[in-house]
């Protein structure tokens, strides 16, 4: 990805917006990537001026099979996570930036 995302050709495609607002989601997003991996159901947040993307988990289950509650929330497991927090934030910025450009702007909570 590049350095800067504001003045820089992107490296990567964002496609299939799907708008949800729960708490701090905003919705969901397909992001592709120049060698040809394609990830579904990223997830794009905002908090005040903050945002960022998360990307897809899975349900967490408990030892025999049944889904893992906690405080009446799922829990849910990484199936993918970044190296750094650097890549992460890199992505995160760019993925908002993309989705604002291409389907408008982002609500803040």
């Amino acid at each position: 990805m590049p350095d800067d995302t504001t003045t820089t050709k992107p490296m990567i495609e964002v496609t299939d917006w799907k708008p949800l607002t729960k708490n701090t989601l905003r919705g969901f997003c397909t992001v592709k990537f120049p060698m040809g991996l394609v990830v579904k159901d990223i997830t794009v947040h905002v908090k005040g001026n903050r945002r960022w993307c998360g990307l897809p988990a899975k349900p967490q289950l408990n030892r025999d099979g049944s889904l893992n509650y906690k405080d009446g929330k799922l829990q849910y497991a990484s199936i993918l996570q970044w190296q750094d927090r650097e890549l992460e934030n890199r992505f995160s910025a760019t993925v908002c930036r993309l989705i604002e450009e291409q389907y408008g702007h982002l609500e803040e909570t």
